[in-house]
């Protein structure tokens, strides 16, 4: 895993010196401002857990400057040179290991093109880290003088200290634990804490939809198109909640940009046609019915909403099949099962004309 972590960035770094601004989404001058405040965040929650959320705010650093480049740089060259240091002088293999177990883990993350734009650090990639730092911290506690008072048959001072470290990061916990509560509350945490995070945003929306909260949904998801006019996903979830509370013409409007946004998603074709459904657009909705099935062919619904179209366009024979596919996927759905045998009764009573 080390090998391939060193391997992985020693490829990006030179492919991406020729190539990164015509095949990834964030410039390689970009990425390497960014590195040195993603690598003090990150160095940060392992010292100094507090404040954790779910989404941070951690944007891309554009251009040269000391708050965001060259303090964060300079605070991790003095912790590497500490380490480093340590291990000449005590050339114990566990500072070796522990240390290595502190950044490798993180290399991969530094290809910041895989994360959705701006949300690019999150703590749960310290999981190994903090292993690392675990045993960095009791290697420390390790080397303090064992003469003096003792406690518990170890020497006072130890105790006390790994005493008070316990005691610290277990009152960050049980203070901290309680935005977990529930998706409403963690989603409310992440946007007070990262109140320029969109995800963050738009997740909080979500929930407040699901908790039939619509108008404060619908606010909070026009709050991110507003920041980003072209984010393709809260534009989809923006007609969706329209289409929810029934204002199909917005969603009509709302849903056919969000198409023309992201060809592939199969599921905002699906809703665009629900919408024009409800319009009475028969023809429209047959289309983006169809494509969504194209899309998606396994899904729920689409099969059953696309005969829903044929049948209002009486042709029964057409919708059939679709209810019929759609009753053997899904035995357990009532509808389907409704429209075969209206449909199976007119085309008998047409056969026996």
């Amino acid at each position: 895993y080390v090998l391939l972590s060193l391997l992985y960035v020693a490829l990006r770094i030179h492919v991406l010196q020729g190539f990164s601004h015509a095949l990834t989404q964030v410039p390689l001058r970009v990425d390497l401002l960014t590195f040195p405040s993603l690598l003090w965040f990150y160095t940060r929650l392992l010292v100094y857990p507090t404040g954790l959320s779910a989404f941070y705010d951690t944007p891309y650093i554009a251009s040269l400057d000391v708050r965001h480049v060259l303090l964060p740089l300079l605070g991790v060259a003095a912790i590497a040179c500490g380490l480093w240091y340590w291990w000449r002088r005590s050339r114990r293999p566990e500072v070796a290991f522990a240390s290595l177990l502190l950044i490798i883990p993180l290399l991969p993350l530094f290809n910041l093109d895989i994360f959705r734009q701006g949300d690019i650090a999150h703590d749960r990639y310290l999981y190994l880290p903090s292993l690392g730092f675990c045993i960095l911290v009791a290697l420390a506690i390790q080397a303090l003088p064992a003469r003096g008072r003792r406690l518990f048959g170890a020497p006072a001072l130890r105790v006390a200290l790994i005493a008070a470290l316990a005691l610290f990061y277990a009152v960050g916990v049980v203070a901290q634990n309680v935005v977990w509560a529930d998706n409403l509350l963690l989603y409310y945490r992440g946007v007070t804490r990262a109140p320029n995070n969109n995800l963050a945003r738009m997740n909080l929306a979500n929930e407040a939809l699901q908790r039939g909260m619509p108008k404060q949904a619908i606010a909070l998801y026009q709050q991110v198109l507003q920041r980003d006019p072209g984010d393709w996903l809260c534009m989809y979830n923006l007609g969706y909640a329209y289409y929810r509370i029934g204002r199909y013409q917005d969603a009509e409007r709302v849903l056919s940009h969000a198409t023309l946004l992201n060809q592939n998603d199969a599921d905002t074709f699906f809703y665009l046609g629900l919408a024009k459904l409800k319009l009475g657009k028969l023809k429209d909705a047959e289309i983006l019915f169809r494509t969504a099935i194209d899309r998606d062919p396994r899904a729920r619904g689409y099969r059953y909403s696309l005969g829903l179209v044929l049948e209002r366009e009486g042709r029964l024979r057409e919708a059939l099949p679709l209810f019929q596919a759609e009753l053997a996927k899904y035995p357990s759905a009532p509808a389907p099962r409704e429209h075969i045998a209206s449909i199976e009764k007119q085309l008998a009573a047409e056969s026996s004309r």
